[in-house]
C-alpha cells in the first residue's frame, strides 16, 4: 500500500508492507509529491519537486531495481497517475486543456489517448482498460479506451454528472451527482464489447 505522509515537512511518498507493517519512504524531497497510485512492481505520483514552475509531473518508482523514473518533465500540468503492471496514465495540459496519455514505463513509448477539445480528467487503469471522465457532450461521461485494440468508447450518458472514476478488472466503480440530491456510489461491470 502507497500513501502521502507529512511526518518531516512536506508530503512524501510512503510505502507500506502490509503483512509486516514496516514503512520505507519512497520520495522524500522538498515540496508536494501526492496522488501515488502502486501496482505490482511499480509506484507512480504527482509531484510538485520544482515547485510552481513544473506545475506538476508524473514520477515513477521501480521497486525491483529500487530505481525511480521521472515520466513527464514539462512546464504545464501533468496531474492524478494511474497504474497498472508496466503502464502508468495521467490527464496532461500538454495542448491548453486536460487530455490522457499513458506510457510504457519499460518501453518509455508515450501515447496521447485523447484529443477532443473539451477536457478528459481523472484517468484511472486495470490491465488494458482505461476509463476517465469526459466533457465533450456537455456533462461529465465516462469513457474507456482499450490499449490492446486501441479503441475508444463511451461508456456513461445519463443526465447526471459522474466523477472519480476507478476500475478493476471488469468492474468501475465511480460517483455520480445527481441533480439536487446527494452523490452516489455506483458499480458498473464493463460490457463485453469493450473487451
Amino acid at each position: 500500500m502507497v500513501f502521502v505522509d507529512e511526518l518531516y515537512g512536506y508530503e512524501d511518498i510512503v510505502l507500506i508492507n502490509l503483512s509486516s507493517g514496516e514503512e520505507e519512504i519512497i520520495s522524500h524531497v522538498p515540496d508536494i509529491q501526492w496522488q501515488p497510485d502502486i501496482d505490482k512492481d511499480w509506484i507512480v505520483w504527482e509531484d510538485w519537486r520544482d515547485g510552481a514552475h513544473s506545475r506538476g509531473d508524473i514520477y515513477a518508482f521501480h521497486l525491483p531495481t529500487r530505481t525511480e523514473v521521472q515520466v513527464t518533465d514539462t512546464s504545464w500540468g501533468d496531474w492524478f497517475p494511474g497504474v497498472s503492471s508496466e503502464w502508468v496514465v495521467w490527464q496532461s495540459q500538454k495542448y491548453g486543456n486536460f487530455d490522457i496519455f499513458d506510457m510504457n514505463l519499460t518501453t518509455r513509448q508515450e501515447v496521447q489517448i485523447t484529443t477532443d477539445p473539451s477536457r478528459q480528467w481523472l484517468p484511472r487503469i486495470s490491465g488494458d482498460q482505461v476509463v476517465w471522465i469526459d466533457e465533450r457532450n456537455g456533462n461529465w461521461y465516462m469513457y474507456g479506451y482499450n490499449l490492446s485494440s486501441r479503441k475508444e468508447y463511451q461508456i456513461s450518458s445519463g443526465p447526471d454528472n459522474e466523477a472519480w472514476p476507478d476500475i478493476s478488472n471488469e468492474t468501475v466503480v465511480y460517483v455520480e451527482y445527481a441533480k439536487r440530491t446527494q452523490p452516489y456510489l455506483m458499480v458498473i461491470k464493463m460490457p463485453d464489447v469493450v473487451r
